[in-house]
């Protein structure tokens, strides 16, 4: 600084500046299956005084909003819909020295194949052919099917099929409806 007399002295202002809190673990964990528990234990790159978490009620999921302070976020998450639904956690944070910030914490909820196709299909005739299509109302399903041993119907079962067509000639070995 300097008078107007031209009179200067040097001094230093000193200024702490402390690091803005953020989370370290992922904000987009893997993707969970219907029912399972989404459990979170935030990690954070600087210690923090506190934090909460929270998540509105989302249309789709079966559970009501939740919210925890300074624990992880662990939650059993039920997607009731038939296509992934994201989930969005807030977490609000504060450091030690007063610092704060606000991230997102999103994961995919991914509902459970559930078949459409009947699971009662028409009975057929001992040497009949039994065909049968799997179908979903949810997406993306991967099928695999194994018929489950029965001493009076032949051919014995050959294991897991994968795909979602059945088509076997089933032969009954009984006097009775197997």
């Amino acid at each position: 600084a300097m008078t107007a007399n031209g009179c200067v002295d040097t001094q230093d202002v000193k200024l702490t500046v402390y690091p803005k809190p953020e989370i370290t673990s992922s904000l987009t964990p893997d993707t969970i299956c219907s029912g399972d528990e989404f459990n979170n234990a935030l990690t954070f790159n600087i210690a923090l005084g506190n934090y909460s978490w929270s998540r509105q009620y989302i249309n789709g999921i079966e559970e009501n909003e939740g919210s925890g302070n300074n624990t992880p976020i662990v939650e059993t998450l039920t997607n009731s819909g038939i296509s992934l639904i994201t989930v969005r956690y807030n977490v609000v944070m504060e450091s030690t020295q007063g610092c704060s910030n606000t991230q997102d914490v999103k994961v995919g909820v991914s509902p459970k194949p559930t078949l459409s196709s009947t699971l009662y299909p028409n009975s057929i005739c001992s040497g009949g052919t039994f065909n049968y299509t799997a179908r979903s109302r949810t997406s993306d399903v991967i099928y695999s099917w194994e018929r489950i041993a029965n001493s009076d119907i032949t051919p014995t079962p050959t294991g897991s099929v994968a795909g979602a067509a059945i088509t076997e000639v089933l032969t009954s070995n009984s006097t009775s409806p197997v």
